[in-house]
């Protein structure tokens, strides 16, 4: 079952291509200090860590990173620590995150905890994950795993998106960045003041726009209520 969708449900996609943003740019650290504007990436540790010996660890880490001379994303973690195991860096507290559009702040993101796999171009985000805008919260979820080979995002825990007065829960949620196409699988609900949609799986393609139901699927229109074309 497929159908248009409306214009306010487009907004949704919004939610999740902050998530996808924050990944990239996380993906992308470029290590800079405060204030730096130019120059190639350095990496945390010159020389990782001989066998037996603690991970390198850094405290109270700020990640500032600008392009075009604009501010990209500004991070704040408690911990970082790079290991010997294939390049992995662990973050802890990802306490203030704000990713910014057009210099300006626009999104705010928040984790407890968090691992990147440079060789396999793997990103993960863990615990108490929770995108803001404006104060309010619009995604939250308790993992969130970017693969960089498959390009594709996911979050394999329940997770909740809210924006513009529309909200859509369901137990897994994946960006197929390759399709730009949004995947929302298992016990998928949307809702707004005009409806209602329950279905199994709901795909949701962006260049055209088009919601497709798959599996069982049911709809509700609240009386009175209509789609805005």
């Amino acid at each position: 079952m497929s159908l248009q969708l409306p214009k306010r449900s487009k907004r949704i996609l919004a939610a999740v291509g902050v998530l996808a943003a924050a990944i990239l740019v996380l993906i992308g650290l470029g290590y800079l200090p405060p204030g730096q504007r130019k120059g190639p990436p350095s990496p945390l540790a010159s020389n990782p860590p001989e066998e037996g010996e603690p991970p390198t660890q850094f405290i109270g880490v700020e990640f500032i990173g600008r392009k075009d001379g604009q501010k990209k994303y500004h991070f704040h973690f408690d911990k970082v620590k790079k290991t010997e195991d294939e390049g992995l860096v662990i973050f802890e507290e990802l306490w203030d995150g704000v990713i910014y559009q057009e210099d300006e702040p626009a999104f705010g993101i928040t984790a407890k905890s968090g691992q990147w796999r440079e060789a396999k171009d793997y990103f993960q985000l863990d615990g108490d994950i929770n995108v803001t805008q404006e104060g309010e919260v619009i995604f939250q979820s308790q993992r969130l795993e970017w693969d960089g080979k498959s390009e594709i995002l996911k979050a394999p825990t329940p997770s909740e998106i809210s924006l513009d007065g529309i909200k859509a829960a369901s137990r897994q949620l994946e960006a197929h960045v390759r399709t730009d196409k949004l995947h929302l699988l298992g016990d998928v609900v949307m809702w707004d003041d005009a409806y209602t949609i329950w279905a199994e799986r709901v795909v949701y393609d962006r260049q055209a726009g088009e919601l497709r139901l798959i599996g069982p699927s049911e709809i509700e229109f609240a009386i009175g209520a209509a789609l805005e074309e």
